[in-house]
């Protein structure tokens, strides 16, 4: 599936002016498959003006992609998660890590990430499924 970078957008361009409010840009970013944390993107937001225009946000965009995880690097993060190979992960055991090791992710981050995991009755994360659909 490919998602039109324009169509995108305009969808949040609601005064039809060629721009957008830039407190969008993280949701804009986020439907275009750009990963990045809330921190990253919350310092991103502070240094930019309050309206972007297109062209500039395809520059911020060409910039963010460039940053983001690969498809690739995020599934090889969840494999470091699943001992047994079966493409799900415990996401008590992924929460807390993601809150505890290398560069910290914030309960913002944490809560964002389960709302859009599906855990199922065991506990576990279908990382597979939830990288499809991130992607």
């Amino acid at each position: 599936m490919s998602i039109d970078i324009k169509q995108v957008f305009n969808y949040f361009d609601f005064e039809e002016t060629n721009s957008i409010n830039k407190n969008y840009l993280p949701k804009i970013l986020r439907c275009l498959g750009i990963i990045q944390t809330q921190n990253d993107l919350n310092l991103l937001i502070n240094n930019l003006p309050d309206s972007i225009t297109y062209e500039n946000f395809i520059e911020i965009y060409n910039i963010q992609k460039s940053k983001s995880l690969t498809k690739e690097q995020l599934k090889n993060a969840f494999e470091s998660f699943d001992e047994n190979k079966t493409g799900k992960c415990s996401s008590k055991i992924l929460f807390h890590s993601l809150q505890s090791i290398g560069e910290k992710l914030s309960e913002e981050d944490i809560n964002e990430l389960s709302s859009k995991c599906k855990i199922d009755e065991n506990g576990n994360i279908d990382y597979i499924k939830l990288i499809d659909e991130l992607y």
